[in-house]
């Protein structure tokens, strides 16, 4: 806490020019006395010379009253240069926009619009290369107000958008291949999804081997499957030792069923796999017998069965855990289900989504009945469709729009983001807390990490406390002066002396029950190198030119 000095006594001056003034007066005096001596008026001698003292008396006073006004100046300056110590929080405005490279004006995320004046405002895009946090409650608008007008408003990119409920693409489809996208659709449920739209959906597959090829160099074969596995099995952050080797030998045993289908001359699939593992134990192992003296893949065939094999007899406990987390995985994927057809064959290659001479917009579509169950799904998908992504060299942009991302169980995530910039490639995570579910599914370091890899961190309608209060501190703080009266001598005398002192105090710039506390048509943005962003949200419907292009919401019956 910094304290203004209060002008005391020995600091109180008047201000020098009403001193020259008066001097002015009394040389003038002091002159007509001295003319009226000249002629003779010998009391003017006396009079003249006593004006004159008083004249040079004010002369003095006006240069200690300008040294007075100096010192306490020079007080104040410092009392104003110790503030900065204190905080110098504030809220960004347009020239701050206009300064920075990661907005624009046109393209990219759209975020909302700034007020710059009474009647008068500009809309502020996100285009930078790095990703994005939105963390906001159901209810808050999110969808209507970020996603939707993103999309309408041609972001001139390719785009990945986890739409559990397809109303996103109801509303942008027909938009974007006005703008010559070319829209497709991931769906393990296409029926469902057709019946629900009221339009023909089709589901174009998804392949998690489409970039293994047999012929690739040999010391790859075995990480490239493993990798493939592990969007399968991801685990999660909260495994104890025990646990991840059981994961381990699942991946390894999925590997090995791959490698299988691939030198009987077929395509591996994820039904395909499956269907080896429900043949049971006894099955497993004579296919590690069948597999030994083989010299397919270099190798690498045989020294899978032999690693598993010798885990079979060695620690049968730990390659049954193994095998328990394998069939648990891949269960759902049976040859007769909607998920097992779904991921049978495919017939969309996603290295479009990286071609910078066509734009491709792809959708990911379940339905709300079966979104929780389907999640681990979704989350295997985002990865492979992540990963997949960051190895093509291609020069195009893409944007991931990820809804639900609490909901779905992608360890990796947190390291990778960090990556996926350097690959063109940013996403823009949408959460529903930070506390609960979020947490759960990705570990406290892991959601640090992924706030850290966020350059902005958006707030809608904040609740929770955890939340609410980092957003305070990422606000930063300001310096506010703090008046105080004291009566020193109220006991002793019976006119009490009064002092007034002004102390600085630093105080969060917005305070954690303020941002709970904002208006439901506001957001918060922080992050960067930026001070804190207040946008209006803008939802599609209030822009008639959005309006016109966007379709009909399967859940709006007005």
């Amino acid at each position: 806490m910094s304290t203004k000095p209060s002008a005391t006594n020995q600091d109180k001056y008047r201000p020098p020019f009403i001193s020259l003034l008066f001097s002015g007066f009394w040389s003038l005096i002091s002159y007509q006395l001295y003319l009226w001596g000249q002629q003779g008026e010998e009391w003017s001698t006396f009079g003249c010379l006593l004006t004159g003292f008083m004249a040079i008396g004010q002369v003095i006073k006006s240069m200690n009253d300008r040294f007075k006004r100096s010192a306490l100046r020079l007080k104040q300056q410092r009392f104003k240069t110790g503030a900065k110590a204190h905080g110098q929080g504030r809220f960004a405005n347009a020239q701050d926009i206009t300064d920075s490279e990661l907005f624009s004006d046109r393209q990219g995320i759209f975020l909302g619009t700034l007020r710059t004046g009474k009647n008068s405002s500009i809309d502020v895009f996100f285009d930078g290369p790095q990703s994005l946090s939105l963390i906001a409650p159901p209810g808050e608008g999110k969808t209507m107000s970020l996603v939707v007008p993103t999309c309408l408003a041609n972001p001139e990119q390719n785009l990945i958008i986890n739409d559990p409920s397809g109303e996103i693409y109801a509303l942008c489809k027909a938009a974007l291949e006005q703008q010559n996208y070319h829209v497709v659709v991931m769906t393990p449920f296409p029926e469902e999804v057709s019946q629900r739209l009221g339009e023909e959906v089709i589901d174009v597959g998804l392949d998690l081997f489409s970039g293994f090829d047999a012929d690739m160099n040999l010391t790859s074969i075995r990480p490239r499957l493993l990798a493939i596995m592990t969007w399968v099995m991801p685990g999660r952050p909260d495994m104890d030792e025990k646990s991840e080797y059981f994961f381990k030998y699942a991946r390894m045993l999925g590997g090995f069923l791959a490698l299988k289908e691939l030198a009987e001359g077929r395509k591996p699939t994820l039904p395909a796999i499956r269907r080896h593992l429900m043949e049971g134990l006894a099955y497993i192992r004579e296919l590690f017998e069948q597999a030994e003296g083989s010299t397919a893949f270099g190798g690498v065939y045989e020294e899978l069965a032999k690693s598993l094999g010798g885990l079979l007899v060695a620690a049968p406990q730990q390659f049954a855990g193994g095998y328990g987390i394998a069939e648990q995985a891949l269960d759902v994927f049976d040859h007769f289900s909607s998920l097992g057809k779904h991921t049978a064959e495919s017939k969309f290659d996603p290295r479009v989504l990286k071609d910078p001479h066509q734009k491709t917009a792809l959708f990911l579509i379940s339905t709300l009945e079966m979104m929780e169950t389907v999640a681990p799904v979704t989350a295997m998908t985002l990865t492979y469709l992540f990963g997949t992504l960051a190895a093509d060299k291609q020069a195009g942009r893409c944007t991931a729009i990820i809804d639900e991302c609490g909901s779905l169980v992608m360890p990796r995530l947190a390291t990778s983001l960090l990556f996926y910039r350097k690959a063109n490639l940013r996403c823009l995570l949408i959460w529903q807390d930070l506390a609960g579910q979020a947490e759960k599914n990705y570990g406290k370091v892991g959601l640090r990490q992924i706030m850290s890899a966020s350059k902005l961190k958006i707030a809608m309608g904040l609740q929770e406390p955890e939340t609410l209060e980092m957003f305070s501190k990422l606000c930063g703080t300001q310096a506010v002066v703090d008046p105080s009266l004291s009566d020193r001598a109220a006991k002793a005398e019976p006119l009490p002396e009064l002092t007034v002192s002004l102390n600085h105090r630093s105080l969060p710039l917005l305070r954690a029950d303020e941002i709970r506390m904002m208006s439901g048509e506001e957001m918060l943005i922080v992050g960067g190198n930026l001070p804190p962003l207040q946008l209006q949200k803008v939802p599609y419907w209030k822009r008639p030119h959005l309006k016109e292009r966007a379709g009909h919401s399967p859940y709006y019956h007005g």
